[in-house]
């Protein structure tokens, strides 16, 4: 049973998650602060918005964090696009 468990822990689940380098702290305190606003009353309602209701909360965030656009952009799972 002990090779079985060792043999699968960490494969249960195929996330694609993109490492930026940077301290984690950040994404609790975008949690804290949108929790904060009023407006939400669980993380997952953030994560079910519109695209364009997020690109609002990227705003926001980037005004009262020092996250980087990255850790924003991760954290409320929107795309970034890239110049060329």
């Amino acid at each position: 049973m002990l090779t079985a468990v060792h043999s699968t822990t960490g494969s249960e689940y195929d996330l694609k998650e993109q490492f930026i380098g940077r301290s984690d702290a950040v994404y609790e305190e975008m949690t804290r602060i949108l929790m904060d606003s009023g407006r939400f009353t669980d993380i997952h309602e953030v994560l079910s918005l519109p695209d364009e209701e997020k690109w609002t909360l990227f705003k926001f965030l980037s005004g009262k964090t020092n996250a980087t656009p990255d850790q924003i952009a991760k954290y409320l799972q929107i795309i970034m696009k890239r110049k060329q």
